[in-house]
């Protein structure tokens, strides 16, 4: 009996054993094949962040690569230069330079509220209207600033970075003053009859000085040159412009070409006039270069119609074009002109063919070149202009 109890009993010791192994068994397979998917799981997570890794570097160096349009949004952008070979947006509170890649090239703060910029080579002139303070810079660095008493009317840098500058002062009706490179005076003259409205630079030892005031009832603009080495009567030649205003003087080829609102006038190197070409219409805007002169004429009749003249330095029309439009801005190289209207981008050569006509779809408001390639902005972008043309 006792055998048979025992007996019962490790049969019944055996099926426990082996169910407890069977579920042993189970729970092993279970914790591998546990194993195995949270093996796979890891794998697929480990593949997705590396994938989400690489993409996000891609996007990273994709975002570092310059591209246009070059976002100028909260810059405040007021003029396009070109300047040392670098595309320049001259804004209110600072100069940005970019590369021809679009890839930013520095930038100079002025913090000007309303500047006034002026560009020669590769120096940049700086100062408020009115303001006190002026400054002469380049594309990496400051050259020099100065502080004035009075108030600055207007002034001007010629190519080898002379600045003269016109300041209103109380017992006159205008000061020059005139700086070498290096920003140390060279030269005043103050006028107390006439009222001073422009200086042209000839070279760096003379400067034609343009004034205005009345004769006989009418307007009269006076033309007067300067020599800055005299140190007595420094006014080296007169000439009167009774019933005129002079926009612009220009000292070439041993003439002094003068530009009002009725015409252009070429004066000998004493001052008798030699020559006089009557403009048919407004004058919107006039550029001496290459011994020629480049004329923008509005028709007084239909202001979008304008004729776009050359002269040559004896005054003979050498081509003469027209286009449609208001001209928003113009850009001048040795070989290039370049007119922007509200429609178009016009792209001439100094016999006035068309090269090429881009259409203003982005609201351009300036323009500029560099070799062949069009560069333009609006308040929020600086494009290179697309080889997509309009007939």
């Amino acid at each position: 009996m006792l055998d048979r109890i025992n007996k019962n009993s490790n049969q019944q010791d055996d099926l426990y054993n082996i169910d407890k192994y069977r579920k042993k068994k189970k729970m092993k397979q279970s914790i591998k094949k546990g194993l195995i998917i949270l093996g796979i799981v890891v794998v697929i997570l480990l593949i997705f962040f590396s994938i989400e890794g690489i993409k996000q570097k891609i996007d990273s160096k994709r975002a570092e690569v310059p591209t246009y349009p070059a976002n100028l949004k909260g810059e405040d952008p007021m003029d396009l230069e070109i300047v040392d070979g670098n595309i320049a947006v001259l804004g209110k509170s600072k100069n940005i330079f970019y590369e021809p890649s679009a890839k930013k090239d520095g930038e100079i703060v002025h913090r000007n509220i309303n500047p006034i910029v002026k560009v020669q080579g590769d120096r940049i002139l700086t100062y408020e209207k009115n303001g006190y303070n002026l400054r002469v810079d380049n594309k990496n660095k400051e050259v020099g600033n100065l502080k004035f008493d009075n108030k600055i009317l207007f002034a001007e840098i010629n190519s080898n970075g002379y600045v003269a500058v016109v300041t209103f002062e109380d017992r006159f009706n205008g000061a020059l003053t005139v700086y070498n490179s290096s920003l140390n005076q060279v030269y005043k003259y103050s006028e107390n009859k006439k009222y001073i409205t422009a200086f042209e630079f000839i070279g760096n030892k003379k400067g034609i000085l343009t004034m205005q005031s009345t004769k006989d009832g009418k307007i009269c603009s006076v033309v007067r040159v300067l020599d800055f080495k005299k140190e007595k009567d420094t006014v080296y030649l007169e000439k009167e412009f009774i019933g005129e205003t002079v926009y612009k003087t220009v000292y070439n080829d041993n003439k002094y070409f003068v530009y009002t609102n009725r015409a252009v006038v070429i004066l000998d190197k004493k001052g008798k006039e030699i020559n006089r070409y009557e403009l048919e219409g407004q004058l919107v805007d006039v550029e001496n270069t290459n011994g020629r002169t480049v004329l923008l004429v509005q028709d007084i009749v239909d202001f979008n119609k304008i004729g776009l003249l050359i002269l040559d330095s004896e005054n003979n029309v050498i081509s003469k074009s027209d286009f449609s439009g208001k001209v928003l801005d113009i850009y001048y190289t040795n070989n290039r002109i370049v007119i922007l209207t509200t429609q178009n981008i016009l792209k001439y050569d100094y016999e006035l063919k068309l090269l090429d006509k881009y259409e203003n779809k982005n609201g351009y408001s300036e323009v500029a070149i560099l070799g062949e390639q069009v560069y333009a902005m609006n308040g929020d972008y600086l494009y290179k202009v697309q080889k997509k043309k309009v007939k």
